[in-house]
């Protein structure tokens, strides 16, 4: 198992959580979560952990993943519905480098010159 009690987490929909304990419901287990600074907790199916939570990034992860936007080019395919399938593909994994190709595509897609766009949103 990729996480421990005590771990601190990124949950997909609470941010910066703590992992406060392991527990079965029926025959499921289920890891406590709890989000900084709030007494509310979220169960969390160990089973498929790693699509809702993920680990905090050390410092170098950090500088890495820094390092790889700025070399993510620019989503260019003018198919809107292949565009739009490989999105959603980035953002289901939720793995470090997909958050990071959907941040460089936001950066660009808000940075490109609006009189004459690269590609057409909409």
């Amino acid at each position: 198992m990729k996480f421990e009690v005590g771990q601190l987490v990124v949950h997909c929909h609470d941010g910066l959580s703590h992992i406060q304990s392991l527990t079965t419901i029926g025959d499921r287990e289920y890891f406590v979560v709890s989000r900084e600074g709030s007494e509310e907790t979220t169960y969390v199916p160990t089973l498929n952990a790693e699509n809702i939570i993920r680990l905090v990034m050390s410092e170098d992860e950090a500088f890495a993943a820094i390092e790889m936007i700025k070399n993510i080019a620019y989503e260019t395919n003018a198919n809107t519905k292949q565009r739009r399938d490989n999105f959603k593909k980035h953002l289901s994994r939720g793995a470090i480098e997909d958050n990071c190709f959907m941040y460089k595509q936001l950066w660009l897609y808000n940075h490109q010159d609006k009189e004459n766009p690269t590609i057409k949103y909409g």
